[in-house]
């Protein structure tokens, strides 16, 4: 008999993780923000377009007004698959300057609407332009932080 002692892999230590860099969680980050928007995007869909049957307004009226809110969601579809997939891509294949032009173009909509649109469609809220003005700014600077990554080989 072998008086060997058998080690249980479990016992032994968990090999260490390295650590995440700011890309990658920034990118995940994205990512979940991208896909929140696209799921509420969808769900208001849902609800807008179903909203003449449940007001028994009829099907005539639901399949009348099913295009305005098909083109009203892709407001927010379009632009949360954008960030999806660019923080997908982000993840997969590190920071680039494309994921960076396409993250800076998503940040000009929220800009356009804080310093401009509002104002001249008389919005008075400045929560509302603080809010559109905070989320242009942090994609912007997701834009520019993509754009001058340095991608780390080794």
């Amino acid at each position: 008999m072998d008086d060997e002692i058998i080690k249980s892999p479990v016992a032994q230590p968990a090999a260490p993780r390295p650590a995440q860099s700011r890309t990658q969680l920034s990118a995940k980050a994205a990512r979940i923000a991208g896909g929140f928007l696209m799921a509420a995007s969808f769900f208001a869909l849902i609800g807008f377009a179903v909203y003449p049957l449940i007001s028994e307004q009829g099907v005539r009226e639901f399949f009348v007004s099913l295009p305005v809110p098909f083109l009203i969601s892709l407001m927010g579809l379009v632009p949360g698959a954008l960030l999806y997939f660019t923080a997908r891509h982000v993840l997969r294949s590190g920071p680039g300057p494309g994921a960076g032009i396409i993250a800076a173009v998503l940040s000009l909509p929220p800009l356009v609407f804080g310093l401009w649109l509002l104002p001249e469609l008389g919005a008075t809220s400045i929560s509302a332009r603080l809010l559109c003005l905070a989320a242009g700014l942090v994609l912007l600077i997701w834009a520019i932080a993509l754009i001058r990554a340095r991608r780390k080989d080794g």
